[in-house]
């Protein structure tokens, strides 16, 4: 191949919207709104995963979408979350959604209570912490911080609604790719150790 026909081979791979590589694993497509390549494929664990490739070249997408393939593969198998956010994001997400619910098993009152209790206790603690830094540590100084904070041990139901809230969280999370089973703090323990029986 001649450097004419490199450049037209390039030229027409730019102009395509999408296209599959690496044995029809990745398929990489644009956005309307970006001309950076974006990779889209299915993990091993049926779930899948998507991510920009930081390039408008083609051939550049390609390199770097198998690169990025292959990291997330070693990743997952080795149990390492995918993706890093905030504490802080992932629950300001969480509110949102609940201030669009309209139906179902949530009522009004606790879907406000749940607002209340992200805003006021869960993200002025957690919020600068990154999943990959919740221990049982830290579990552990939250509730000590919630008894300073509201003057007295919270109530049985008190603490069962901000294990709810903090679950939801740590769901959407999940669903996310952000906590993997491996982590220092599963949803469970940790829920459980913030619904402590008051003694």
């Amino acid at each position: 191949m001649n450097i004419t026909q490199l450049f037209q081979a390039q030229s027409i791979a730019n102009q395509r919207s999408h296209f599959v590589i690496y044995n029809r694993r990745i398929r990489l497509f644009r956005r309307p709104d970006s001309q950076h390549w974006q990779c889209r494929f299915k993990l091993d664990n049926g779930a899948w995963h998507q991510a920009t490739t930081g390039t408008s070249v083609a051939k550049e997408a390609e390199s770097r979408a198998i690169a990025i393939y292959e990291t997330v593969r070693i990743r997952v198998s080795n149990d390492l979350a995918i993706k890093t956010k905030s504490f802080r994001r992932v629950a300001e997400e969480e509110v949102e959604a609940l201030r669009h619910v309209r139906s179902g098993r949530l009522t009004k009152q606790t879907t406000g209570d749940y607002i209340f209790v992200i805003e006021r206790y869960l993200i002025p603690f957690f919020g600068r912490y990154h999943f990959v830094e919740l221990t049982q540590d830290l579990v552990d100084d939250f509730a000590n911080w919630r008894i300073s904070e509201m003057g007295r041990e919270p109530k049985y139901y008190t603490q069962r609604h901000h294990a709810s809230a903090f679950n939801r969280v740590l769901q959407r999370a999940k669903t996310q790719g952000l906590i993997t089973f491996g982590m220092a703090v599963s949803v469970g323990q940790a829920t459980t150790q913030l619904e402590k029986t008051v003694k």
